[in-house]
């Protein structure tokens, strides 16, 4: 796995009220001093607005420790942007245990621009709130979708899918897909039928067990903060811990260490778990309002032989002997983990 990094620099009238239109000698020379360092990285075409300068930086092409170290003196100098992304390779799967699973291409739920609607007028509303106070939601049967042309193209293939937009772990594939894998031996209970409004069967989605993985027995190596609901009990992953800061390097979608150097985001599930995981379940923990699902790898081959772009959504999970606690700040911190 490595790290995908874009840095954008602004063109001069976006930025008139800071160092780049005063005539800073110090920055015109930092800018100079970056593209002669990463000119190989640039970007032809940049998408960012306002915008005229974009490098994509690979992190197992380029030191990101020296980078941050030379652009973090003019954060304020320069209002300038940065984006990563975590990539993941094909040795990552191929070593990977378990997946947290999504489809490439996005389908649409009726109310995705309308959650307020009263779940008991909006007939085709799939989500439902569970709890007004930690606003978790879930997924209510008959599963309704909007299948737009774009979907409609996408599933006049033989063997397609595609994850809900709001990633509350509708999984759709098409008739072919769901009846190879039912003659994989896949089980016909890990399939139920999504419809139209209309209300014609339009295809399937995944349905996870019954069984649920237990409360912190999925987690990630970051500082995670973990919440109970007073109202309904549930636990529910608030997200990362983060200072008060709002500088740049926090506003990085990975979290940033050791001299602002980014830290791969690894997935453990415990091992007596993961040995005994059917093909389809769900957390019983909430990361923040939705439970995660995870696919074993029996299942996720059988896929991938299909449709081999699965992998540029899902997330690779590993198994590992671990112990975890909550302190009092509510973070959660791992006692004891010996890797494979």
């Amino acid at each position: 796995m490595y790290f995908e990094l874009r840095v954008f620099f602004p063109d001069r009238e976006a930025n008139r009220h800071n160092a780049y239109s005063r005539g800073s000698k110090k920055v015109y020379q930092f800018l100079e001093d970056f593209e002669q360092a990463y000119g190989r990285f640039r970007k032809k075409r940049g998408y960012y607005e306002g915008m005229e300068r974009e490098y994509l930086l690979r992190s197992d092409k380029v030191n990101f420790k020296e980078l941050f170290q030379m652009v973090k003196p003019f954060e304020k100098k320069l209002t300038m942007a940065m984006q990563m992304e975590q990539i993941y390779e094909k040795v990552d799967f191929e070593t990977a245990d378990a997946y947290l699973f999504y489809f490439p291409r996005n389908c649409y739920f009726y109310d995705d621009e309308d959650e307020d609607d009263d779940e008991d007028e909006e007939t085709f509303n799939s989500l439902r709130s569970l709890c007004p106070r930690c606003s978790t939601r879930g997924i209510r049967e008959p599963i309704y979708i909007k299948p737009n042309s774009r979907l409609r193209n996408l599933f006049g293939e033989e063997f397609a899918g595609a994850s809900d937009e709001l990633g509350y772990g509708v999984n759709i594939l098409s008739d072919p897909l769901r009846d190879y894998l039912v003659q994989q031996g896949i089980a016909e209970k890990y399939f139920r039928p999504v419809y139209s409004r209309r209300g014609d069967q339009w295809t399937y989605c995944f349905w996870p067990d019954e069984r649920k993985i237990p409360h912190l027995s999925l987690i990630d190596n970051v500082d995670t903060v973990i919440g109970k609901c007073p109202t309904c009990g549930r636990q529910v992953f608030l997200g990362t811990a983060k200072t008060k800061s709002e500088s740049l390097w926090n506003r990085l979608r990975i979290p940033l260490k050791f001299g602002s150097y980014p830290i791969p985001e690894l997935w453990k599930l415990k091992r007596e778990v993961g040995e005994a995981l059917p093909p389809l379940s769900l957390t019983e923990d909430y990361f923040e309002d939705r439970q995660l699902l995870v696919m074993n790898r029996e299942l996720f081959d059988l896929i991938a032989e299909k449709l081999p772009r699965v992998k540029k959504r899902s997330v690779p999970i590993y198994f590992a002997d671990f112990d975890t606690e909550v302190r009092k700040s509510a973070r959660v911190y791992r006692v004891h983990m010996v890797y494979r």
